[in-house]
């Protein structure tokens, strides 16, 4: 069934044959090219090639749906659609405009159905959590929330709904709305290891905030360990995390559950809070 089908991403790295990448967009297309060999047979390619058609060919056999990158001629959205389980992958001979006929490069091409162009405007996770290397791979960090795109449905209004990414924002605001905050320091989530929010409150002190879905107690504790390296007469420090962790047994450091975070800036359905969690949980709207 299509709602149980995994979710991969797919980067069209052409930066030199935009009107390749025109057609494949037309025509609802992913292609990859690693050596121009009339053949999908992954065992007849090197080891990147062989490793990308590889998973290719098990992609089409199972069934899957794709999130296709076309930045080069699509810089602000994304190609979505479906694999159906059983499509074959073609060799496609492609020829650039004013090149000899009789020179080539040979693709391998997929069809994707259901296929529709998915803007960054209104997703701009996609955007943010993009893979960084590869060709073609299994994209779970944003698997629940492409697949509720293509099925134009909402995500469970919970908090294991949101990403990692989406968490610390949501836990950036509910202090800045409790007034624990009032300015950053650095970035969220790209701070400090195992520290995601380092700011300032209205007192001067600093701010340090680890926010965590893990539900194993050695990773928790691991976490809260790191986190209590920053206590000082000068700092607060805070962990948001599903429950209260064990580890957590002096007031140097107060816990947050996340529920609690989730409702309490849910509460108010005219607040801006609510609104950005509704635009977190309803991609498919």
């Amino acid at each position: 069934m299509e709602e149980d089908t995994k979710v991969v991403y797919c980067r069209h790295q052409f930066s030199k044959r935009p009107n390749l990448l025109k057609k494949l967009w037309k025509r609802r297309w992913i292609a990859i090219h690693f050596e121009d060999k009339p053949t999908a047979d992954p065992d007849a390619y090197g080891p990147k090639g062989r490793n990308a058609l590889r998973r290719l060919k098990k992609y089409c056999e199972t069934g899957v749906i794709v999130a296709a990158d076309f930045h080069i001629i699509q810089p602000s959205s994304m190609l979505i659609g479906l694999i159906p389980a059983g499509s074959p992958i073609k060799l496609w001979r492609h020829v650039e405009p004013g090149s000899d006929t009789h020179i080539y490069k040979i693709y391998k091409v997929v069809s994707l159905k259901k296929a529709r162009k998915v803007s960054f405007v209104s997703h701009p996770l996609l955007a943010a959590i993009q893979p960084q290397q590869g060709t073609i791979m299994r994209w779970r960090m944003a698997e629940e929330y492409v697949k509720a795109i293509f099925h134009r449905r909402p995500l469970p209004c919970n908090v294991q709904s949101l990403t990692a990414g989406q968490l610390e924002v949501i836990c950036y605001e509910y202090l800045r709305g409790r007034g624990d905050i009032d300015a950053l320091l650095l970035p969220i989530g790209r701070s400090l290891l195992n520290v995601d929010i380092v700011g300032i409150d209205r007192n001067g002190r600093t701010v340090f905030a680890q926010v965590t879905q893990a539900p194993d107690e050695s990773q928790v504790a691991d976490k809260v360990a790191r986190l209590r390296n920053y206590e000082d007469p000068k700092t607060r420090l805070l962990f948001f995390g599903p429950t209260k962790p064990a580890t957590i047994d002096d007031g140097s450091i107060l816990h947050v559950p996340l529920d609690q975070v989730f409702d309490e800036l849910r509460r108010d359905p005219g607040s801006t809070t609510y609104k950005m969690l509704e635009r977190m949980l309803n991609p498919g709207g």
